[in-house]
């Protein structure tokens, strides 16, 4: 495609494009980062509500302990009772409608587990310790085991739900991202030029071609001259190379947006490391505080001397640390035996939570392209951070204090 025109509605067409699916990508980081807050209260308020009816049990244990008051433990146990009604209430308006819930009829058990300790204060006010005690470690105690059970098993499939909720939500985006890298692909190839260019026909050649059209005149073209040709061919080359680097990240991407376990990443590394043409590739992972950064998967590096890579400040003056604290890319040129190095920041809904580093191989240009995958690459592992297995040891690989 020659015609400036045409080539300036594709660019405004895929501009369009990539802008609404970045809109969309935005919106599912939103949902993603809702449905992992919503997994840790819903997991909150579970340990919560077995916290509380192991006091209770405790609780109701103590009325026939020997010389204790039955006033104070009957208070404390009503006190216990109405937290767990109000914590079962929650669990229960917090669950999907329709269906049956884990937690229906647990309201009840309460009520009886109520009942059972004012029979319990009233046997031991009245000096009947066996009677209370019966009680207690009977039909109270299988009370508040079922309850509990009850509640176990209601988080158990709460966290199944917002499990199948966040694969779902990291497959659209990985289906997103992938739209955006063949939205630029197809414009790529819009753009692409038509084809060689000819020597211009004589004007007896012309002449005859609009008499005769294509019977043949006999007029014979201009041969095309070798350089040119080889300089066409040698130009060709690179546009067709960038398509396939680009086809293998969109395909990473994909692949990365389906993995369910941290531990598959350190699998999908390698190709990552083909993808960037690099050497060596490390996936840093910030710390609970955001001052150190861990690393959590690697390729290219030996295992013994991976294991023993320890923290990296985020003041350290390193690339690694730059593009954490930064949170832009830095990059570094090639030294005299090792090639250019790259640092990512991985950037999800609170700030930069990682980097992604790559030591490119000696004889690969560090160029804006390499960048642009880099970046392609660490947007898709920002959304994995989180099931990433942290790693630390004594000390980085020396190639990383090289040139990260």
């Amino acid at each position: 495609m020659t015609r400036l025109p045409l080539r300036f509605l594709v660019i405004v067409l895929a501009l369009a494009a990539t802008g609404g699916l970045g809109y969309r990508a935005f919106r599912i980081d939103l949902s993603i980062g809702a449905t992992l807050d919503a997994t840790r209260r819903a997991e909150q308020a579970v340990a919560a509500t077995r916290l509380t009816l192991a006091g209770l049990d405790a609780t109701l244990r103590s009325f026939v302990a020997p010389g204790q008051r039955p006033r104070v433990w009957a208070e404390e146990a009503d006190r216990q009772l109405n937290l767990v009604r109000e914590q079962l209430i929650a669990l229960e308006s917090a669950a999907p409608a329709g269906g049956d819930h884990p937690i229906d009829g647990a309201l009840d058990r309460v009520d009886q587990l109520a009942a059972s300790a004012g029979r319990i204060r009233s046997y031991v006010e009245g000096d009947q310790g066996l009677l209370a005690s019966d009680i207690v470690f009977n039909e109270a105690r299988g009370l508040v085991a079922g309850l509990d059970e009850q509640v176990a098993r209601a988080g158990s499939l709460e966290r199944g739900r917002q499990a199948a909720a966040l694969s779902s939500l990291r497959q659209e985006q990985g289906l997103v991202v992938g739209g955006s890298i063949a939205v630029w692909l197809f414009a790529a190839i819009l753009l692409l030029p038509a084809g060689r260019a000819t020597q211009p026909a004589s004007p007896e050649a012309t002449a005859a071609h609009a008499t005769f059209g294509d019977l043949g005149t006999g007029a014979a073209r201009a041969p095309e001259a070798p350089a040119a040709s080889n300089a066409a061919r040698g130009a060709a080359a690179p546009a067709a190379a960038a398509p396939a680097a680009l086809v293998s990240a969109a395909a990473l991407c994909t692949d990365l947006a389906r993995v369910t376990d941290g531990t598959e990443v350190t699998r999908l590394l390698e190709r990552a490391a083909e993808v960037l043409d690099a050497s060596g590739v490390i996936v840093w992972v910030a710390g609970p505080t955001g001052a150190e950064l861990f690393a959590a998967g690697s390729h290219g590096y030996d295992e013994r001397m991976f294991a023993r890579i320890g923290a990296i400040h985020r003041d350290a003056a390193n690339l690694t640390a730059a593009a954490f604290r930064e949170g832009a890319l830095r990059t570094s040129a090639a030294l005299d035996s090792s090639g250019a190095a790259i640092a990512v920041p991985l950037i999800g809904p609170s700030g930069v939570v990682g980097v992604l580093s790559a030591e490119l191989r000696a004889s690969v240009d560090l160029s804006p392209s390499a960048s642009a995958l880099a970046t392609i690459v660490a947007a898709q592992l920002a959304t994995l951070v989180g099931s990433l297995p942290s790693a630390a040891g004594d000390e980085a690989p020396p190639a990383q204090q090289a040139n990260a």
